[in-house]
């Protein structure tokens, strides 16, 4: 085989990796129909493929590309990387006072290896020439199909999930619908052939239409903020909005506990049970205002170092002498607020941590193209709105969605027409 031969297979190699890559991402939406799970397993795979054709892309001189000392040295020195090793080493140490050490084990390996994981893709999708052409349309493509399904399997009581095996249940479509309700300001990227506008136009109005129809009240409230949010940001300027994002989030983030006690003094049970099965139909309202009062009543036990990480599961057996009404409170798994969970399990220390990584993500905005920050705060917002009111802090699938979200937003905004910076 000659050199030239041996390049071009290299480049054949490349090709079908990096497709492949995509395409495993962008069945997300489609796969977690059925398997609501899917979204771990399809980034890891997407992330092999994308390592592999990044060992397959020839360099310059026709050789592999590998990232420089000089590189990695620089992104170690970064304040982000250095207080994301810091929060790592603090919740492994956080293990030794934890009730379910095996546990928390679990979950925060499952956590860091789904960061590795957005890590890695995303430099590798940074680079120049690595995006294909298609990706645009087929996302578009993939968020309709995923549509169909959810809307057929909403419709006709899940035949498509019986037939696999899987449960049949309406709420089991939930994180489906959470999945396309935070793949709508993926649309706006790239949004510029007048028939692909229509198009996006029409499906987001349809995706919202399944998001109401379906059960998750987590991908109503994600279909709403991203709207309101990006529309906010053609309000004011876009790097105006990110500050008040940023600020809002890490206000909220630190305040947790007080607007929970809040919460929960201003509105009595009898009033929570008569607006949510009026308003709603639906006392869960009331329910996750029960939970947040029950873990923050115990956060002042061990308000500096936590309890330790998922010790929120054992909360139950823990204060088993408490009221009553505390354990149903904590009999819930997790505290469904990502901020009470981590004051819980983690303390001052894990939030005083938790809001620098905020913070730095947030000031990695301001890098970016005016219209690329507008979608990247309407997407922030979006997660942090489910992350805040609806899921634990470590559930694996929960990140890798997140994850996927980040790789694919990297891979676009490289294609995506400026207007300048702000």
């Amino acid at each position: 085989m000659t050199d030239r031969d041996f390049s071009n297979w290299i480049g054949v190699c490349f090709l079908v990796l990096i497709n492949a890559a995509f395409l495993t991402l962008l069945a997300t939406p489609i796969a977690t129909v059925l398997s609501r799970n899917s979204a771990f397993v399809l980034l890891a795979i997407s992330t092999l493929l994308l390592a592999a054709s990044y060992l397959a892309q020839p360099g310059s001189a026709g050789s592999m590309r590998f990232p420089s000392s000089h590189w990695l040295q620089k992104s170690l020195n970064r304040p982000i990387t250095v207080v994301t090793i810091a929060s790592v080493i603090y919740a492994m140490s956080s293990l030794v006072w934890s009730p379910l050490p095996e546990r928390g084990l679990g979950a925060l390996a499952q956590t860091t290896a789904a960061t590795l994981m957005v890590v890695l893709g995303c430099y590798i999708v940074a680079r120049p020439n690595v995006a294909p052409v298609w990706l645009p349309r087929a996302l578009l493509l993939s968020l309709a199909i995923g549509l169909a399904f959810v809307v057929f399997e909403l419709s006709f009581g899940s035949p498509i999930r019986g037939l696999l095996g899987a449960s049949t249940e309406p709420y089991r479509l939930n994180r489906a619908a959470l999945c396309m309700a935070l793949f709508v300001p993926l649309l706006f990227l790239r949004a510029t052939e007048h028939l692909l506008v229509s198009l996006r136009i029409v499906l987001i109005v349809c995706i919202g239409g399944a998001v109401l129809i379906s059960q998750s009240e987590s991908a109503k409230l994600a279909f709403l903020v991203v709207l309101l949010t990006y529309a906010f940001t053609f309000w004011t300027s876009s790097r105006i909005a990110i500050v008040l994002l940023g600020s809002t989030i890490i206000v909220l983030h630190v305040f947790a506990p007080l607007l929970a006690i809040a919460i929960n003094m201003a509105l009595p049970r009898e009033m929570g049970e008569t607006l949510s099965q009026g308003l709603f139909g639906d006392p869960y309202y009331f329910v996750r205002i029960e939970i947040w009062w029950a873990h923050v009543q115990q956060i002042l036990s061990a308000p500096i170092l936590g309890h330790g990480l998922q010790a929120s599961q054992a909360a139950p057996q823990i204060y088993a002498g408490s009221d009553p009404a505390v354990i149903r409170g904590l009999s819930y798994g997790h505290p469904h607020s990502l901020s009470i969970q981590v004051w819980y399990e983690l303390g001052s220390v894990g939030v005083l941590l938790s809001s620098a990584l905020i913070w730095f993500v947030m000031q990695k905005l301001a890098s970016l193209r005016r219209h690329d920050q507008k979608v990247a705060v309407a997407v922030i917002a979006g997660v942090w709105s489910v992350a805040y009111v609806g899921h634990g802090a470590w559930q694996h699938w929960w990140w890798a969605l997140v994850g996927t979200l980040t790789v694919l937003f990297v891979s676009l905004k490289q294609r995506n027409p400026s207007d300048g910076n702000t």
